[in-house]
């Protein structure tokens, strides 16, 4: 992606994030959060704006519903809108949970076993609800494009990208791909992508945040590092925005959110299919074998971590305090 897209990623997550620290200022001190809903809609939202350039209202939906005056204070365009919203967020999260009954359970289990044909069937329509509703996204902005003159300058955002990549709107000139990916995307391979990027930016990164503030909340000694490098490297001004620059001097803060995967890895497994036969473990295996490796017992492995099972941010900041001396 290019620079301006990095740029404009960073601005985005400020803009959102002061929006939904107003509606929770709005809910008061004494307000009792469901925090991984907020932090679902919060991600969801973030992550739409990088995919598509626009917002989906996902936090102003969730907080309309929470105050129950929508109807009241809004007119019907807006609650329209908010309800689209609210469906969109719900309709990624039931897409999510509802994997497991694709992996768990065979075809014809799901076709004639009465409880689990019921349940496959309302997921495979809130699949054709999801799958439709990006298709449509991907289709209205390919015609946008279209109809925009070649000299006016086109947003930044994942799915301008795939759209105009190797087509005259292209602003990449030079290319790293072989000479067959040197074609227009179509519309189904942006939609993989798009869908890719929706799933995994927005429920495994609302579960990180919440790991964080699971492990904060858990050691305080660490919380307060913490809040020291934000107040010197931010600064006592709380409304001034976080910057790229920012971001590269939060070197404590990187630890910690390293440590917080080491002990919660949100993808805790990675698998791999081999393409020809081999030698794993002692054992032949052959072609078309699916290999899951464990990653949350390589991150505790005593073989490769000293004292494992303590929460210590410093076995990544130390290494990177090494790294700064020896430049």
């Amino acid at each position: 992606m290019t620079p301006s897209f990095n740029r404009q990623a960073v601005e985005w997550t400020n803009e959102l994030w002061v929006e939904m620290e107003s509606y929770l200022n709005n809910l008061g001190e004494h307000y009792e959060l469901d925090f991984i809903k907020w932090m679902r809609r919060f991600t969801n939202e973030m992550i739409f704006k990088i995919a598509t350039g626009t917002k989906n209202d996902a936090i102003a939906s969730y907080y309309n519903m929470l105050i129950n005056d929508n109807k009241n204070s809004l007119n019907d365009k807006e609650n329209e809108k908010l309800n689209e919203s609210k469906n969109f967020i719900e309709s990624i999260e039931t897409y999510l949970a509802g994997m497991f009954y694709f992996f768990a359970f065979n075809n014809f289990t799901r076709n004639y076993v009465p409880f689990i044909r019921g349940k496959a069937k309302k997921l495979l329509k809130n699949k054709d609800y999801l799958f439709d509703k990006l298709y449509t996204i991907i289709k209205e902005r390919r015609t946008e494009i279209e109809n925009t003159p070649l000299d006016q300058p086109l947003r930044h955002d994942m799915l301008t990208s795939y759209i105009t990549a190797n087509t005259s709107r292209d602003i990449n000139a030079v290319k790293h791909a072989d000479v067959d990916l040197l074609r227009p995307m179509t519309d189904k391979e942006i939609f993989g992508n798009i869908l890719e990027a929706m799933l995994g930016g927005t429920d495994t990164t609302a579960n990180f945040i919440c790991f964080t503030a699971y492990y904060l909340g858990h050691y305080p000694e660490v919380k307060q590092r913490l809040r020291q490098e934000f107040d010197r490297v931010l600064g006592n001004d709380l409304t001034r925005p976080i910057t790229n620059k920012d971001l590269d001097e939060l070197e404590y803060c990187d630890a910690v959110t390293k440590e917080v995967y080491r002990h919660s890895p949100i993808a805790f497994f990675v698998g791999r299919l081999n393409a020809q036969k081999d030698k794993v473990g002692g054992y032949e295996w052959p072609e078309g074998t699916t290999f899951q490796m464990l990653v949350s017992a390589l991150m505790k492995h005593k073989d490769y971590w000293t004292e494992p099972e303590k929460f210590d941010p410093d076995r990544f900041y130390r290494v990177e305090e090494k790294n700064m001396i020896l430049n």
